[in-house]
């Protein structure tokens, strides 16, 4: 997103509003519903919708880190029924696959390279050959994606003349009949071309955008969507590389290619406000109000003011700058978050879509509650879970932390740890906490606290209309949310010692630093480092600029940085695995080289930091329970940006692994360690990471026997998924089955990003039935439930489904 830069981790919540979808590309996007199916080539188009997920794989990976040498180089092959192709054809298939599954041989990291170069040498051989037995038009496609792929390692990896070979097999492939494989070799052919544009130094993107341009060309009036990502992709490298202007460029192209098809005029406004954004470059005027510059507040209501006058007023730009809003708000600048939200209702008021009218008064009204309860008296009213009057008196004189939760909510969960923390360092000079919950069903709630036994130490709050079972779905309305504004949790209020407001959003360590000047030192200060700063000042800026720019591809990666950068070659940070080599000062030759540590990411610094290979981001050894979950929370706390790092997630599974053997951790940190683990082993899993993909399945398989609802309700979810994920392996008859066990799981679940991949996994599935008549009636059952989900790509994708079913 375009503000995703800032890492602003803290805004994180459930019911928080999701971002743009044009903004950043997912790994697990929902595949495309279209595909043919129903003709009697549901193996084959199964087979292309594999191949289109492989090649967004590669295309996606500037947004995830890269995987180690053998998993990551290792595409798969073509994997068609015995009865679909010839016998000769077969064998030279069945050869591909048997290579692909080949693990590289060698007693050096340098010998294993050279191996696996050659097992892809070879796979491009017989795919070659496949090609001249004339397949089907679908397996043809997927042996191209493959070969494709082939020589995107020989870039990644430096092969000698790789982008040649690239430009050679984009040239050929464009020429294809076939519009599928002739698009492909368009897209190879981008990439040659970006890698020669880039490897010469860069004053400006004006050539790297006339190239995505030509490529949008080229599919003018049917533009595809893995043209549009990777147009995307490229705008976002332009802009993480200085160049703004014409990254917006290449939104304005992509906007005015899709606004000449009526069924994606929403797609083409996104694109048209992204492209307006970027231009105007909040993100910079966000920082400099947060910094407190002069003048700062007034130019970003000026920017705002124009961006809100020349529209277009849709659900993307309110998304973008609802959420500078949120940002200032959770910041602490109330009267410029005050400002924006009352842009925002006078420029959304007499919008046509009254739904979003309506929306935008509600955010703007519930903030202004919000943060009008700053400096007035508060009272918390309720009931406790049996039914008793809870006693607000009881906390007079005492500093109160009022704590917004709902059991279902995982980062409610996550801020526990640092609120139980801050508990025990503070309670005895005068601190409470409140948890005020919001579970909609009193029966969850009960279960949860069962499971959590004596070791929840404060008061938990509900309500009547909860205990009566009258709350229905919207935890909104529950009636201390609804009193206090709150549309997303976590959300905190801190009451001082007089009764009134003290402040709000003081989450993560700002809740520590807030009570140590209300109260004094803690009991105890003893916490652990934190790794995810640096251990020293950094050096003094020289004034000269680096460009970091994310991969599209590894050769293109490496030019780009090189040319982007004024200092020339410079510090160079690899990934590997989740290892991290920095500290050394390379030439270009060596950066174009094959080295030790293929896999060139982007400059750091112009000034090399000590050699240290370890993972920076571990517990430091010794640490007790406690203090590895205070490391988990304050990670967890991190910007995206830093938890997107190399080692990051491996750094967290660690500390969650020491938590869950240490015998001296209670049922509540248990608990955390479990659902942290797995949180972040399914993220990195659907960022396409195969080892984290195994180690999740590995840790749910070692708590399948485990009698605790809450996980067990986890084991259940990701086993489900698995299934589902696995489908392309079931015999046909066997699909209704596992899509009635689906619709029966999601039925009462409530939906979040955390069931993309299901979700999209599933319509996969839907896909291989060969009754058009029976795929459209699945689509019909799930497309309401997708609908309802609170992640709004996951809502879209619902939409679009029940489209597709009532067309």
């Amino acid at each position: 997103m375009l503000l995703a830069g800032l890492g602003m981790g803290m805004l994180a919540g459930c019911g928080s509003k999701s971002e743009p979808a044009v903004a950043e590309t997912k790994k697990f996007r929902p595949v495309d519903e279209s595909s043919p199916a129903g003709d009697g080539t549901a193996d084959a188009a199964n087979a292309i919708q594999t191949g289109e997920v492989a090649r967004a794989k590669f295309a996606s990976r500037g947004n995830a880190a890269q995987e180690s040498a053998r998993s990551e180089a290792t595409p798969p092959g073509p994997t068609p029924k015995d009865g679909a192709v010839g016998g000769e054809l077969l064998d030279v298939l069945k050869k591909m696959d048997r290579l692909s599954e080949q693990q590289p041989q060698g007693k050096s990291e340098r010998e294993q390279l050279d191996d696996l170069i050659k097992i892809h040498t070879q796979r491009l051989g017989l795919a070659k050959q496949a090609l001249k037995l004339n397949p089907q038009p679908e397996l043809k496609r997927q042996i191209v994606v493959a070969m494709f792929e082939i020589y995107q390692t020989y870039a990644q990896y430096r092969v000698p003349s790789a982008m040649a070979q690239l430009a050679d097999f984009g040239k050929t492939m464009s020429a294809d009949a076939d519009p599928e494989v002739a698009r492909i070799g368009r897209h190879a052919t981008f990439s040659a071309n970006l890698s020669r544009i880039a490897s010469q130094p860069l004053e400006s993107g004006k050539d790297i955008v006339a190239e995505a341009q030509k490529l949008i060309e080229a599919e003018k009036g049917h533009l595809s969507p893995d043209t549009v990502q990777l147009a995307q992709q490229t705008a976002n490298l332009l802009r993480q590389g200085g160049f703004r202007a014409d990254a917006a460029a290449i939104y304005e192209t992509v906007a005015a290619e899709l606004a000449n098809d009526p069924k994606q005029a929403d797609e083409a406004a996104a694109f048209a406000v992204q492209a307006k954004l970027m231009k105007s470059d909040l993100e910079t005027l966000l920082e400099n109000v947060i910094r407190e510059k002069p003048e700062a507040d007034q130019k970003l209501a000026a920017t705002i003011e124009t961006l809100l006058k020349d529209g277009p007023l849709n659900r993307e730009m309110f998304g973008n700058v609802q959420q500078v809003a949120h940002i200032l708000e959770a910041l602490g600048h109330f009267q410029v978050a005050q400002s924006t939200y009352e842009q925002l209702t006078a420029a959304f008021k007499d919008t046509k879509d009254a739904e979003l009218a309506d929306q935008v008064a509600d955010v703007a009204s519930k903030a202004k509650q919000r943060m009008a309860l700053i400096g007035q008296p508060f009272t918390v009213e309720g009931l406790q879970v049996d039914g008793s009057p809870f006693d607000w008196s009881a906390y007079a004189g005492k500093v109160v932390l009022i704590d917004f939760w709902a059991s279902w909510c995982g980062p409610c969960l996550q801020e526990m740890p640092n609120i139980r923390q801050n508990f025990e360092q503070y309670h005895a000079k005068g601190f409470d906490v409140v948890g005020v919950n919001l579970n909609t069903k009193v029966a969850d709630l009960k279960q949860f606290l069962a499971f959590q036994g004596q070791d929840l130490p404060w008061a938990t709050v509900t309500s009547q209309v909860v205990l009566d079972g009258k709350a229905g779905e919207d935890w909104t309305k529950i009636p201390m949310a609804a009193k206090c504004g709150v549309q997303a949790i976590p959300f905190v209020v801190l009451v001082g010692k007089d009764g009134k407001v003290d402040s709000i959003h003081v989450r993560g360590p700002k809740l520590g630093a807030r009570l140590k000047e209300l109260l004094g030192d803690p009991i105890t200060s003893e916490v652990p480092a934190d790794p995810t700063q640096p251990a020293k000042p950094p050096a003094k800026a020289t004034g000269q600029r680096t460009r970091s720019i994310s991969p599209l591809s590894a050769a293109v990666t490496a030019a780009l940085a090189l040319a982007g950068s004024k200092l020339g070659p410079g510090l160079l940070a690899y990934e590997k695995g989740s290892e991290v080599f920095a500290g050394k000062r390379l030439s270009i030759s060596q950066c174009l080289a094959p080295t030790k540590t293929p896999g060139l990411l982007y400059v750091v610094s112009a000034d090399p930091p000590a050699d240290d290979t370890s993972n920076p981001y571990l517990a430091k050894p010794g640490l007790k329970t406690t203090e590895l979950i205070a490391f988990i929370h304050k990670m967890l706390d991190r910007p995206q940006s830093i938890q997107s790092r190399p080692g990051f997630a491996a750094g967290l599974v660690d500390a969650c692994d020491r938590v869950l053997k240490d015998d001296a951790a209670t049922k509540s940190d248990q608990l955390f360690a479990i659902q942290t683990k797995l949180s972040i082993l399914h993220r990195e899993a659907c960022d396409g990471k195969d080892a984290a993909d195994k180690q999740l399945m590995a840790f749910v398989e070692e708590l399948k026997n485990d009698d605790r609802p809450d996980v067990a309700r986890e084991v259940a979810f990701f086993r489900l998924e698995r299934r589902v994920l696995e489908a392309k392996e079931l015999p046909l008859d066997e699909i209704p089955a596992l899509l009635n066990d689906v619709q029966s799981y999601l039925a009462d679940e409530k939906l979040t990003g955390k069931h993309l991949r299901l979700a999209s996994s599933t319509v996969a599935a839907i896909n291989r039935l060969e009754s058009g008549d029976e795929r459209e009636a699945q689509f019909a059952k799930f497309a309401p439930i997708f609908s309802r989900s609170t992640d709004k790509d996951l809502a879209r994708y619902g939409k679009k489904l029940g489209k597709k079913s009532s067309e």
